[in-house]
């Protein structure tokens, strides 16, 4: 993934070559993104399912910047498909064929990528309950 597409960063997975997925908001995609790799190798393609509420580049009324958002991942096996949700409501699908394991830690608060923090998330987490 180009970490400039990447606004907000919160949740990727990380494995020894590209993330196992990534969950991030990007202004230059129009909304939220769910993002796999086809594999962990260096020439992996991405899959992303994107939610487009703004037109691209822009930032928009729809995009909710500075409210929470509740933002879901899901990969689905017996459709082998990656789905994003967004507060509640179905946003993205798109088709995933090459599931693979990645090995690494789920971070929150930014993406590693070759050992160095990139694309860190200008927000706030919280547990559920706690804010």
């Amino acid at each position: 993934m180009a970490p400039d597409l990447a606004l907000f960063a919160p949740p990727p997975q990380s494995s020894t070559v590209n993330p196992g997925f990534e969950l991030y908001h990007s202004t230059a995609l129009g909304g939220w993104v769910f993002v796999r790799e086809q594999s962990n190798e260096t020439e992996s393609t991405v899959v992303r399912a994107t939610q487009t509420v703004c037109p691209t580049n822009t930032s928009c009324a729809a995009a909710r910047h500075g409210e929470w958002n509740h933002v879901v991942g899901v990969y689905d096996l017996d459709v082998v498909q990656i789905r994003l949700y967004v507060n509640g409501t179905l946003a993205a699908t798109e088709a995933f064929t090459t599931p693979w394991l990645a090995v690494g830690e789920v971070s929150l608060g930014g993406t590693y990528h070759g050992g160095k923090l990139i694309s860190p998330l200008k927000g706030a987490t919280t547990v559920p309950g706690n804010g």
